[in-house]
């Protein structure tokens, strides 16, 4: 099938304001797909859409703050009069520091946003999906999901509920015709990156992809595979860090690698044994 034929009519894009999502939201406009953009932050969205719309694009926005208990609730009126044949999940909570230096509060805000919102946005919309026999699932992961991860703990542990989540999903959907990709990617440029104050001269920091490039190589696996780590370099980078390291080593280096882009949150000499 055609990429519109496949995922069409509508896309929806959390997350869709900035950084990947706002990349998904043009490609996917670019391809055909009109889209539906939820993020919390207005003033973001409505410069999004009318950038979209500029282009000749099909575009919706809706304000709402994905860490609401009642998000299915206030979402729903919108989505239900329209056919969503593809759900891409971007929107994230990012916490960078030590795990006991992090707010409860934030916390939780991160496990509802970048746990409980993906997987009860994908409950909600892909049995519509089955039903007709075609659609799509993309679930935002990282590389920081595929071993402990310091520095980044919470965030790390989010992404890998969405790699599993993402991963099963492929395997119980693909038989109904819905294709579900994991996407994993490593530092990318994008807002809420460079909220985080990186180090751009570290080893990590020198590493980043462009939002434009991680989605291009997204789109393209969607339907070929059940996960994407993007770029070769990174992925050459996480088969190395998976397959041959000790799981101690890897951490050891993630850790390293972390450090070296957050240097003021660098932690004491270890206690280890």
């Amino acid at each position: 099938m055609e990429f519109k034929e496949r995922y069409g009519p509508w896309a929806l894009v959390t997350g869709g304001a900035r950084g990947l999502g706002a990349e998904f939201a043009a490609q996917l406009a670019e391809r055909g797909l009109s889209v539906v953009l939820v993020d919390h932050c207005l003033e973001e969205l409505r410069a999004q859409l009318a950038r979209l719309e500029a282009r000749g694009a099909v575009a919706r926005g809706m304000e709402l703050d994905l860490a609401r208990e009642d998000m299915l609730d206030v979402l729903e009126p919108v989505l239900g009069g329209l056919e969503i044949g593809l759900m891409v999940s971007c929107a994230a909570q990012i916490s960078v520091g030590p795990f006991l230096d992090q707010d409860q509060e934030l916390l939780s805000r991160l496990v509802a946003v970048n746990c409980r919102a993906p997987l009860a946005l994908a409950r909600q919309l892909a049995p519509r999906m089955k039903r007709r026999g075609r659609g799509g699932v993309i679930l935002l992961s990282s590389m920081s999901a595929f071993q402990g991860a310091p520095l980044v703990a919470g965030y790390a542990s989010s992404k890998a509920f969405n790699q599993i989540l993402g991963e099963s999903l492929w395997a119980e959907l693909g038989p109904w015709g819905v294709d579900v990709l994991s996407l994993a990617p490593g530092p990318t440029d994008t807002w809420g990156y460079q909220q985080t104050r990186p180090n751009r001269a570290s080893i990590a920091g020198r590493m980043v992809m462009t939002p434009a490039r991680v989605v291009g190589e997204a789109l393209a696996s969607l339907g070929r595979r059940p996960s994407l780590v993007p770029g070769p370099v990174n992925r050459l980078s996480g088969w190395l860090m998976q397959r041959l390291l000790p799981r101690r080593s890897a951490i050891d280096l993630l850790q390293r690698n972390l450090e070296g882009l957050y240097p003021d949150l660098a932690a004491p000499a270890k206690r280890r044994g």
